[in-house]
């Protein structure tokens, strides 16, 4: 089984250290990251580490990511993670239309699933798409009508 590569772990422990620095540190300076189910796109260390700070700290200090499966491929790297949280701050996000909706803290605790593909450059994070399910957050947050039972 191949390594992993060091620049993930990093990445993680300055994530839950809240450590800015640090995690700038693990991105190449032209990344990009993406969210197409949220349809968000930053381009630059500088734009990702600002949207880490604004639209993950912010509405979700207490954000924790477990790591439950790695596949390492070449400088292809895909995570099997699951984050949890309190939304106890606002958050931005971009409606259907290509606009920003800003929801309200709702102090609600959520369990959130994703799976993370990562390209490692020259030991740097160069590209990262996360792909998570958009449905699961918002009715978790009380945002849309729970589903009735069958």
């Amino acid at each position: 089984m191949p390594a992993i590569p060091p620049v993930i772990t990093e990445l993680y422990d300055a994530f839950h250290a809240r450590d800015i620095e640090r995690m700038r540190a693990c991105w190449a300076e032209d990344a990009i990251y993406e969210s197409p189910a949220d349809g968000f796109r930053r381009e630059g260390v500088d734009a990702i580490m600002e949207y880490t700070t604004t639209n993950l700290w912010v509405p979700f200090p207490d954000a924790k990511i477990t790591v439950r499966h790695i596949v390492v491929d070449g400088n292809q790297v895909v995570l099997d993670a699951v984050l949890v949280a309190t939304h106890t701050g606002p958050f931005s996000r971009v409606t259907d239309g290509g606009g920003i909706a800003e929801i309200p803290p709702t102090n609600r605790h959520f369990v959130g699933h994703a799976v993370d593909w990562l390209t490692i450059v020259d030991g740097l994070i160069a590209v990262d798409r996360l792909y998570f399910d958009r449905l699961e957050l918002l009715t978790q947050l009380g945002l849309v009508p729970q589903p009735e039972a069958v």
